[in-house]
C-alpha cells in the first residue's frame, strides 16, 4: 500500500516502512526530549484545540528531531520538509505515514503476542 502527497507541485510516495527504516524511526522516535514525549503522552487526541495549543511547544522543543521522524517515516529529505512544507502539508504527510503503516494493527497484534507470552511464563513460574 502507499499513499501520494503532493509539496508544493512536487508528487511524493509514502510507502509502507520496511523492518529496517522501522527500526531507524523507532530510534528517532527514542530520542525526542522526555518533556515532548510527555506533552503527545498527555494530549487529548479527541480535540483538535488542544492539539493545536501544544503544539507550537512541541515543534519549538524538538524541531530537528520531529524533521528527523518525518524524513525517516516518508523517505523526504529533511531540507524539503523544513523548507517547502506548510502545517497542512504536514498533516497530510502524517495521516498518510498512519494509514499506510496501519500503526495500529501493528499495536494491536503485538500487544496479543506478548500478553499470551506473558500468560505462558507465568504458567510455568507456577508450574517449576
Amino acid at each position: 500500500m502507499e499513499k501520494k502527497v503532493k509539496i508544493n507541485g512536487v508528487e511524493y510516495t509514502i510507502k509502507k516502512l520496511a523492518l529496517g527504516r522501522y527500526a531507524k524511526l523507532l530510534g528517532a522516535l527514542d530520542n525526542l526530549p522526555p518533556e515532548v514525549v510527555k506533552e503527545f503522552s498527555e494530549m487529548d487526541t479527541n480535540s483538535s484545540e488542544g492539539l493545536l495549543a501544544k503544539l507550537p511547544g512541541i515543534i519549538s522543543k524538538s524541531w530537528d528531531n520531529i524533521l528527523e521522524v518525518m524524513s525517516i517515516a516518508t523517505g523526504i529529505e529533511k531540507d524539503v520538509l523544513s523548507e517547502e512544507c506548510d502545517l497542512a502539508d504536514g498533516a497530510t504527510i502524517i495521516k498518510a505515514v498512519f494509514e499506510v503503516n496501519d500503526f495500529a494493527t501493528v499495536k494491536k497484534t503485538l500487544a496479543a503476542l506478548f500478553s499470551s507470552r506473558k500468560t505462558e511464563v507465568a504458567k510455568e513460574k507456577k508450574i517449576g
